[in-house]
């Protein structure tokens, strides 16, 4: 699904522009993001390939003059895929990615010697294998990963996101344990754990902006 950026509070053309400069600044030739929740951040999608977590099988590319997100393009939404469009982003395959990157080594590697090429940066959290893609440690340079430090920082609307989840939270719990009590003092229910977590389940998702716990795709829909 899109995150609207009502939620994220920053378009996927401004950070991969914060990204771009700071490549630049480092003078690298561009970044592979290869965490699957930086990928998502960085491109204001979400997925749920693995479950309970809010991401999708993915890589990214981002280069001074290219972004390429690498996915299953079947999963994306017209509004999803509209969105990548307009902040100029390529779609591939997810199995793309290592033949894309053993051709960027080979480009680098044919030209080294009239030109030595800058590094790609990789995350200091990335495979092995990525990095041998690459060409290794003559094109490769681990780092401190520029998405993750960019995501680190939250903007207003983030902060103002957490400040309100908690609050609808607050809500939620204080009328699981007034549940709790009633059923136990009361009703001398006997409950096990999953009663106890079907119920708040149920409480919290009366809430605004509630999210389930899968999407079947990355698809348009929103908050439930």
């Amino acid at each position: 699904m899109l995150l609207p950026e009502k939620y994220s509070g920053k378009d996927s053309a401004s950070k991969l522009a914060d990204l771009r400069k700071e490549l630049e600044k480092k003078k690298s030739a561009g970044f592979v993001v290869s965490l699957l929740d930086e990928v998502a951040w960085l491109f204001n999608l979400r997925g749920s390939d693995i479950a309970y977590n809010p991401v999708f099988f993915s890589y990214a590319i981002v280069t001074q003059d290219s972004a390429t997100l690498y996915t299953d393009p079947s999963k994306l939404s017209p509004e999803a895929q509209s969105y990548l469009d307009e902040n100029k982003t390529v779609v591939k395959p997810y199995d793309e990615l290592f033949v894309d990157t053993k051709a960027l080594a080979s480009v680098a590697e044919a030209n080294y010697e009239a030109s030595p090429a800058k590094k790609y940066f990789i995350s200091t959290k990335a495979s092995w294998a990525l990095k041998l893609a690459l060409g290794g440690d003559k094109f490769v340079e681990e780092v401190r990963s520029p998405v993750g430090d960019a995501k680190a920082v939250k903007n207003e609307t983030e902060l103002n996101g957490m400040r309100q989840c908690h609050i609808r939270d607050g809500a939620a719990l204080t009328e699981f344990f007034a549940w709790l009590e009633y059923q136990l003092v009361n009703k001398k229910a006997v409950l096990d754990e999953v009663d106890g977590a079907d119920k708040l389940e149920e409480i919290r998702s009366k809430h605004h902006d509630f999210v389930g716990l899968s999407f079947d795709t990355i698809s348009s829909t929103g908050p439930k």
